[in-house]
């Protein structure tokens, strides 16, 4: 894996007082980045989506509605995610940081200058 993404890992782990895996948590990124998300649009992108989907549900980080027609399900993040990851406003956060900790790399600076504060809100 990239600098980037360990970088991006920890920031995770710092920000996250709950153990996932960080194949759960990369699903539960995807989720916050894309949602409201087709469950099976989820499954074509992460092959064992359906297990923690379960798992996240069970946490009460996301909720599943049924689509329209029935078919399949819609992923959105719940309340809880944005308490649990501290996060002030929506998903579109995790986006932000990503891009930041890009804009850094491409300049050569070192991912661990990044300021996460406005991020974070304080206990």
């Amino acid at each position: 894996s990239s600098a980037a993404s360990d970088v991006y890992k920890r920031q995770v782990e710092q920000l996250c007082p709950v153990e996932l895996k960080p194949s759960v948590l990369k699903t539960l990124t995807i989720i916050a980045l894309k949602e409201p998300i087709r469950q099976s649009y989820l499954k074509e992108l992460r092959s064992n989506a359906y297990e923690h989907v379960q798992e996240l549900l069970k946490m009460g980080l996301i909720s599943r509605h049924r689509d329209k027609n029935g078919r399949s399900f819609n992923l959105k993040t719940t309340p809880k995610f944005a308490e649990y990851f501290k996060l002030k406003g929506d998903a579109k956060t995790l986006a932000k940081i990503m891009d930041l900790e890009k804009q850094a790399k491409e300049k050569g600076e070192d991912e661990d200058s990044i300021d996460l504060s406005e991020f974070v809100e304080e206990n």
